[in-house]
């Protein structure tokens, strides 16, 4: 089932269940699909899908900070729901950012500049 059929189904129950964030969150981000299909002339690949799912979330961690600092928990919180909500749609493997997944580009200087001690045997 592609994404898309995926979140149609999904749409209608979370529409009967009133469930008023879930409901937002998969039409945003089926209008962030279509959007980019629009834009392409042509279907989207299932990598772009996952691209923009990522985007996404990427936009909700940088709300969440910004929410944080001036004092907003309580949309800080509502960002921090919408994030979980569009991750669930990303496949295992995406959920995981770069910056978690690979050292630092500061750890590896320092690790470059670390002096290298030889076995004096």
């Amino acid at each position: 089932m592609s994404l898309s059929e995926r979140l149609q189904t999904e749409l209608v129950p979370a529409m009967k269940a009133k469930e008023r964030t879930r409901g937002g969150v998969i039409r945003m981000i089926k209008a962030a699909l279509k959007n980019k299909e629009i834009e392409k002339g042509k279907s989207i690949l299932i990598e772009e899908e996952n691209q923009i799912l990522q985007t996404m979330v990427k936009q909700r961690n940088e709300s969440i900070e910004q929410f944080e600092k001036g004092g907003r928990s309580d949309l800080a919180k509502k960002e921090a729901e919408e994030k979980e909500l569009i991750q669930a749609y990303l496949p295992e493997a995406s959920r995981w950012t770069r910056s978690s997944a690979l050292p630092s580009r500061s750890s590896r200087k320092l690790e470059r500049a670390r002096p290298r001690i030889r076995d004096a045997s």
